[in-house]
């Protein structure tokens, strides 16, 4: 059943897009009950954060929970990108899919990371574009 907010906003032609946490378990109840009432459904993964191997993110109180060095983390965004894969932290590989990337604003260099991965991401081939492009 649609939502009355969403069918205001499809009746007066406002585009809405859903994005949620990339889930690569059917564990992803938001992003389904969001598929069922209409929105297009963009899948998020986090540029700075290390991936268990059931697709969920390692909890920040972890060990390894954030990917600390900028380089590895863009090259595993390009992998997300290009190849639909991370490495997760207990070495398996997941698949995933990557429609939209986060970048963690409580970085002290979150700025910096975020001017680097909108270089790397175009010189790697990979197109940068808005939701609802």
């Amino acid at each position: 059943m649609k939502d009355a907010f969403i069918e205001n906003c499809e009746a007066s032609g406002i585009e809405i897009v859903y994005t949620g946490e990339c889930m690569t378990t059917d564990t992803d109840y938001s992003s389904q009950a969001a598929q069922a009432m209409g929105p297009r459904v963009c899948s998020e993964v986090s540029a700075d954060r290390a991936y268990r191997a059931d697709g969920t993110l390692v909890p920040r109180g972890l060990p390894g929970a954030m990917i600390e060095n900028e380089e590895d983390a863009i090259a595993r965004v390009v992998q997300m990108a290009e190849q639909g894969t991370v490495c997760a932290a207990g070495g398996s590989t997941v698949t995933l899919q990557a429609d939209s990337v986060c970048v963690h604003g409580d970085g002290c260099k979150v700025l910096c990371f975020a001017k680097q991965l909108s270089a790397a991401l175009p010189a790697a081939g990979i197109e940068i574009k808005a939701h609802s492009a």
